[in-house]
């Protein structure tokens, strides 16, 4: 006959597998729409953004990069930005002193994650208020192209707009299926589900250095760390500690949040795979950034 302490014992153990295996199942069902790495808003100054747009490496060798003027919701909002396109990520750079930008510090960076199914997409929600505090919702981005709005993507926002941090910041976005259908209508993708790779597959060049991000470095004030931490958890990342630095590994990208000492500035560290080939091993200083190729992968180092 068992004691009462044995068959304590053995219920508890039985419950903390109980709980284990539910957990299990609610992370597996969290993963069943995977949130990935899709691009990031950095933030540079005048001088530097200039010296990005008008470099000839970089949109004649490293990547497809261009300029880009959009116009959303109406027409009468919009941004200017220089794009370097990856096969499935990519990065968005815009100047201090821009209306979009806000008060964002140059050095300064916001992610963009995105999930394929935009259905998936309102669950996210109450994990995010649990995680921030605070009432969030989706807001829709429309963009005008030709004269008409197109539904572009939903994402996540506060309810609040003052709410809304101008930098060191993430985001989860979803587009509308019929997105690229509509915006390319004489060339539309194959298959209804819109990916990374089948949004930017009308920019990147395989045959160009670039494949695509694989590791980005955040250092940023120690509330905005914590802030963009509790996002990413929110959005079903696992988040590790390694020493002050935490770091969040998603499925093909791995982010590093680093939390500024006392008197530090921005700063934005960008690795990247690069396609096959024979790769000239070179440092190239552009404005405010250094970016540096090696055999099989690129590192860019912005400050602020």
């Amino acid at each position: 006959m068992q004691s009462r302490k044995s068959v304590v014992a053995r219920a508890a153990l039985l419950f903390r597998g109980a709980a284990l295996a539910c957990a299990v199942a609610a992370a597996g069902m969290a993963r069943a729409d995977p949130v990935t790495f899709n691009h990031a808003m950095i933030i540079v100054d005048p001088e530097t953004y200039a010296a990005l747009v008008a470099d000839p490496f970089l949109g004649r060798e490293f990547a497809q990069a261009e300029t880009l003027n959009t116009a959303v919701d109406g027409g009468g909002t919009g941004w200017r930005g220089f794009y370097v396109h990856g096969r499935s990520t990519y990065l968005e750079f815009m100047a201090t002193g821009e209306s979009v930008v806000g008060k964002a510090a140059a050095g300064s960076s916001a992610l963009g994650m995105w999930v394929d199914r935009q259905a998936a997409l309102p669950a996210f929600l109450p994990p995010l208020e649990r995680e921030l505090g605070m009432k969030l919702l989706l807001r829709t981005r429309m963009r005008h192209v030709g004269g008409a709005d197109i539904p572009w993507f939903l994402y996540t926002d506060y309810v609040d707009p003052k709410l809304s941090p101008d930098s060191s910041d993430t985001w989860l976005m979803s587009p509308f299926p019929d997105y690229l259908a509509r915006s390319h209508p004489n060339d539309p993708p194959r298959g209804e589900t819109i990916s990374r790779a089948s949004h930017e597959a009308y920019r990147y060049d395989p045959k160009r250095l670039l494949r695509d991000v694989t590791a980005i470095r955040l250092v940023a004030s120690p509330a905005e760390v914590k802030r963009m931490a509790a996002e990413l958890r929110a959005y079903g990342e696992a988040v590790s500690r390694h020493g002050q630095a935490l770091q969040v590994r998603t499925p093909d990208c791995t982010i590093t949040l680093v939390p500024a000492r006392p008197g530090e500035g921005y700063s934005t560290i960008v690795t990247f795979a690069l396609n096959p080939g024979v790769h000239p091993k070179a440092s190239r200083r552009i404005g405010r950034t250094l970016l540096t190729i090696g055999r099989r992968t690129a590192r860019w180092h912005i400050t602020g």
